[in-house]
Formats: structure tokens, C-alpha cells, sequence
């Protein structure tokens, strides 16, 4: 093995074996930073890693808690059926990990060349509000699975991360920091939908009922809200709300983006979390917040692909209700 001067490790072969996404993740509150999600050598952009989709087994997004709760066996016998795509925010969880579970995860792709990434949610955001036009299904930016492979240490439990990737883990910890702080803001969330507090329990659970259809069904009501509530940074320009539909990322973020701040603020209580210390607001993004943005970033995926393996309870609701449907996996 050789390791090359922008950080990646070759095979003698000429494979990538493993890299963690360059580039920052991007803040979606306005100030946005370039990501080149760079999956071999010559880090080319996700148009140029288009290819023909019909070539490949039906694409389906994979969270960790899928990944972790099958056995290696289940897998291997259901990776003759699907094509389990990695997804950005998967690639993240399973390298923070710790061993032994990290290797037994990346093992499991091994065996059947599954070892597939797609971009960051931030990436798909950034090309959209770029061009104005639908980035499209996730699994239209697959890579061949000739073209990389993981490092055998990932598989082995020996690979160290480098200064270099452990400085690139902490920006997108910052980025999970900042999209938490963002659901714990209920601003907006209030101005939307405005009688949460009111009326008794029956109706207050009738209404976030009818508040989740909503979000869920009414696109329209949705592009009026994103236009006026969203400032794209750097001069960039919201696409003209008549255009957005469920097949963008940026619609679907929103939607989705809305539902968990209704789910927050049901399991809280309404709380008003301006009158927390800062101590307990930390404490609580820390244990419960911060996984349900990982959470958002694999629903997002799994809608847009319209096809997700979990077996979390919440997001099995959540997907049947946003892509009912759609291709679920959930055993």
C-alpha cells in the first residue's frame, strides 16, 4: 500500500480503498462552504460519476441501525436482491465508532462488493440551489464498485484516522452542532403552526395529526413557506417555488426538517427551551438531539431514493407517511 499526497490509500491494483469525504459540510442556516465530496484520486465532481442506474440491483438507502441490527448472514443473502447504498451520513457514524462493532459493520459490505457512498445531503443542497434543478435520486451519483474498495484496516480494526481526517470529522460534528441548535428553535415552527398550545389533549393530538398530514401532502403551502423563510448565502438565489416538488432535496429537507421539530416539540412538552440553561440545552443536544439530525440526514436520503432499510420505529412512521409507497425494509 501506498498512501498519496492528497490522502488517500492505493492498492496495487490503482484502487481507492478508503477516504473520508473532503471539504466542509456546509451550514444550511446561510453560510454555506464549497464540499467536494471526493471519491477517487482526481476528486471529480457528482455529475461526472453519473452512470447507467438500470445496470444495477434496485438501489435501497441503509441506516446504521438496519446495518447493525442484521446478521452478516441476512446481508449476504439480501444483497443478491438490493443494492445497499452507504450514505454520506452512515460513512460518518460507522468511522466515529469503536471497535469491535466498526469492523463487523464494514465486514458485511465486504463480502458482496457492496461498498457503496453517495453525497451529503449539504452536497445535494449546494448543486441544487447552484442550478436551480432537481439533483435527483441519490443512487444516480453510484460509483462502480471496480473503481474503489475500503482499506483492508477498516475491515481488520487497525485504521487510525490521520490529523487530516480527524480534522474533517470535527466539521461535520459542527455541522451536526448547528443543524441540532436549529431544531431546538421552534421560531418559525410557531408562526407555522400556531395552536400546538391550545385547546385540550384530544384536540391538541388531533392537530398535530392533521399539522404531520400537512407537511407531508401540501407541497404548495411548503414552497410558500421555504421561498419565504430561506436565504441562500453567497448571493445564491431561492429556485422559483413553482418549480419545487417531492423530487428535490431541498424540498424534502424542509418537509422533513418540520416533522422533527413537531416530534421534539411533542416529546418535550412545548417546552420553551429559551428558558433552559445553557448546561441543560447542551445536555439534552448532546443525548437525544444530535441523533435525531442523523437521524433527518438518512430520512431524507431514504424518501428522495424512495426506497430505505431501517427497523427504528420513528422512522418507519415517518417514511410510510412521506413515501407510503415507496420501498420499505425493515426485517
Amino acid at each position: 500500500m501506498s498512501r498519496t499526497g492528497n490522502g488517500h490509500r492505493k492498492s496495487t491494483a490503482g484502487h481507492t480503498d478508503f477516504r473520508i469525504p473532503c471539504g466542509r459540510m456546509s451550514s444550511m442556516s446561510g453560510r454555506w462552504a464549497d464540499i467536494t465530496l471526493e471519491f477517487t484520486p482526481e476528486g471529480k465532481s457528482i455529475d461526472e460519476h453519473k452512470f447507467d442506474k438500470e445496470t444495477r440491483m434496485k438501489p435501497i438507502i441503509l441506516d446504521k441501525n438496519y446495518l447493525q441490527g442484521t446478521s452478516q448472514a441476512k446481508f449476504q443473502e439480501l444483497s443478491e436482491q438490493f443494492q445497499f447504498i452507504m450514505p454520506d451520513v452512515l460513512f460518518y457514524e460507522l468511522i466515529k465508532g469503536h471497535e469491535p462493532a466498526r469492523s463487523r459493520c464494514f465486514r458485511k459490505f465486504y463480502q458482496k462488493s457492496n461498498q457503496i457512498l453517495v453525497p451529503s445531503v449539504p452536497e445535494l443542497l449546494r448543486k441544487e440551489l447552484g442550478t436551480h434543478k432537481s439533483a435527483g435520486l441519490p443512487s444516480e451519483y453510484l460509483l462502480p464498485e471496480e473503481s474503489w474498495q475500503f482499506n483492508p484496516e477498516l475491515l481488520e480494526g487497525t485504521y487510525i484516522l490521520t490529523d487530516d481526517q480527524k480534522v474533517e470529522i470535527r466539521e461535520i460534528d459542527a455541522e451536526l452542532d448547528r443543524e441540532a441548535n436549529r431544531l431546538m428553535d421552534f421560531t418559525d415552527f410557531e408562526t407555522l403552526f400556531p395552536d400546538l398550545r391550545t385547546g385540550t389533549i384530544e384536540e391538541r393530538e388531533k392537530y398535530k395529526s392533521e399539522c404531520k398530514q400537512s407537511i407531508a401532502d401540501n407541497i404548495e403551502e411548503l414552497s410558500n413557506s421555504l421561498s419565504k423563510k430561506f436565504e441562500p448565502p453567497y448571493g445564491a438565489t431561492m429556485p422559483p417555488k413553482n418549480i419545487l416538488n417531492k423530487s428535490w432535496t431541498l424540498m424534502r429537507w424542509f418537509q422533513i426538517r418540520l416533522l422533527f421539530s413537531l416530534d421534539i416539540y411533542d416529546r418535550y412538552g412545548a417546552v420553551d427551551f429559551s428558558k433552559w440553561t445553557q448546561k441543560q440545552k447542551e445536555k439534552l443536544k448532546e443525548e437525544k438531539i444530535k441523533h435525531d439530525v442523523l437521524d433527518m440526514w438518512y430520512m431524507i436520503l431514504g424518501v428522495l431514493q424512495r426506497s430505505f432499510a431501517t427497523k427504528e420505529n420513528k422512522l418507519i412512521k415517518l417514511y410510510n407517511l412521506l413515501c407510503p409507497d415507496g420501498m420499505l425494509l425493515t426485517e
